[in-house]
């Protein structure tokens, strides 16, 4: 390996993956807790804080499964692309 490619290592798609989820997370988070900052407390408070609890958690969900699908073809596609391109030379 030469300067330029130690220089230049690129982010595996496993780090990729626990990146773009941990960045969502925040995100999400974030948004919680300024629906929370803003919302009126009233006697039925904690009903609504649960219930933007679970969105909040079905949402999250939602998305680590999609990148999970997103993540697991992208390895099958660069496996077929490999065994083509071996099959080509």
């Amino acid at each position: 390996m030469d300067k330029k490619q130690k220089e230049r290592r690129k982010l595996s798609k496993k780090s990729i993956l626990y990146l773009i989820n941990g960045v969502f997370f925040a995100i999400v988070f974030l948004i919680f807790y300024v629906k929370c900052a803003f919302e009126f407390h009233t006697g039925f408070g904690i009903f609504l804080t649960y219930d933007v609890w679970l969105k909040i958690l079905i949402l999250q969900c939602i998305f680590a499964f999609g990148s999970c699908i997103i993540y697991f073809l992208s390895i099958i596609a660069d496996a077929i692309s490999n065994k083509y391109n071996d099959k080509k030379e």
